[in-house]
């Protein structure tokens, strides 16, 4: 919760979770204005920290969050329950990317290019027999997808593919399992 002291001119790509606090939050906003090509990432952290993000939807670029905490945004942008319409309102709001995951039945993305929005829903590859727990699905689709689309430039596509297929290791592996996804990611470049 720290602010970081960086050249904000050298990076490309940030994470936050919604549990950062307000002050932080305030400083990402001023980072944004004055460094428009940085993109910024949020994982929604817990519901209860879902109204507290919600004055800075407008910074993000991404969105991720699991599927109770889209529907806790939703009720909060008066969108509804579905999660298209989720989608859509935090498209409003300005953010072009959104993944939305469904525990063991994959995901729901909605992108947003120009004025249309692309749904599509992807699966995590071979998920049955073997599921050990869901934790750490998310993160491993949050920093999977990240890295390869935004850092190495991957197609939405091929990002989201590859993504699932660690997030099907991760929900067959014993915790903790986030410190092999950088390999697993490295590994998947270089094929």
């Amino acid at each position: 919760q720290k602010f970081p002291k960086v050249d904000w001119r050298t990076i490309s790509t940030v994470i936050v979770l919604s549990s950062t606090n307000e002050v932080i939050l305030k400083k990402i906003r001023k980072i944004k204005n004055k460094n428009k090509n940085i993109t910024f990432c949020l994982e929604i952290s817990g519901s209860k920290t879902i109204e507290h993000i919600k004055p800075f939807l407008d910074i993000f670029d991404f969105f991720i969050s699991n599927i109770k905490e889209a529907k806790t945004v939703g009720a909060l942008l008066g969108a509804g329950r579905s999660t298209k319409s989720i989608i859509k309102a935090l498209n409003a709001q300005g953010i072009d990317i959104v993944i939305i995951t469904l525990d063991k039945n994959g995901v729901i993305c909605g992108m947003k290019e120009r004025d249309k929005i692309t749904f599509k829903k992807f699966l995590i590859s071979n998920s049955k027999g073997g599921l050990v727990s869901t934790i750490g699905a998310g993160d491993s689709v949050t920093a999977s997808f990240c890295a390869l689309y935004y850092g190495y430039k991957f197609t939405f596509e091929k990002s989201m593919r590859i993504a699932m297929e660690i997030a099907a290791l991760t929900v067959k592996s014993e915790l903790p399992f986030i410190e092999k996804i950088p390999n697993m990611i490295l590994n998947k470049i270089k094929q």
